[in-house]
């Protein structure tokens, strides 16, 4: 889902630099305004867990590639500002360290991963799980795959506006190659969720922001 440097126009770069800038900024004064000394740390190591999963990728036509995430995962732990921020902060690292994605880029792709993860499968999460009282495993592993299959769609449209790719050729292989990983996000989200829940509970009481 990393998207080089080259392959988005002027316009696209303006308008997905503009909402994830804005939204970084933003949830840095959040994290500044409440953060307590002993959550620290927990950021650090979100960052870590998020920067090493998504390092892991393979290649796809269209200069994109298709990896896990953890994006949703960290916002159950954090809060969506929070883990939107570390993730930010790892696409940067990403960019700068390992060629994932690139640095005019960072916008865009901030967008895809970081915004639709953290922030929309938060509040996606918190608004079904009221609904679904009982199928909490179901809300997540749904979201968790649902926000990748967005950030999919949004690759294969913002590529398309760009002149750089045929969204009706591309649409297909794009979306289904991360289907795929979004069903496994999903299963792994699960796991970890669970596996927290039950081993170290107090993590997913403490605030969210």
């Amino acid at each position: 889902m990393h998207i080089p440097d080259g392959f988005l126009d002027a316009k696209t770069l303006a308008v997905t630099s503009a909402v994830s800038y804005l939204t970084f900024f933003y949830s840095g004064k959040k994290i500044l305004k409440k953060i307590e000394a002993e959550k620290v740390p927990l950021l650090g190591l979100s960052a870590a867990y998020v920067f090493l999963l998504s390092s892991i990728s393979f290649p796809l036509p269209f200069g994109t590639s298709v990896h896990l995430q953890g994006s949703f995962f960290i916002s159950l732990i954090l809060g969506p500002f929070s883990a939107f921020f570390i993730n930010f902060l790892s696409l940067l690292l990403q960019a700068l360290l390992l060629s994932h994605g690139g640095i005019l880029t960072l916008g865009a792709n901030a967008l895809n991963i970081a915004f639709l993860g953290c922030i929309l499968g938060f509040y996606l999460y918190k608004f079904l799980t009221r609904i679904l009282l009982k199928f909490e495993n179901v809300v997540i592993f749904f979201v968790a795959l649902l926000t990748i299959l967005i950030g999919s769609l949004l690759v294969a449209l913002e590529l398309h506006f760009s002149g750089k790719i045929s969204f009706q050729k591309s649409a297909f292989i794009i979306i289904f190659s991360h289907a795929i990983s979004g069903s496994l996000e999903g299963i792994f989200t699960v796991f970890l969720f669970n596996f927290i829940k039950k081993l170290k509970p107090k993590l997913l009481e403490i605030e969210k922001i």
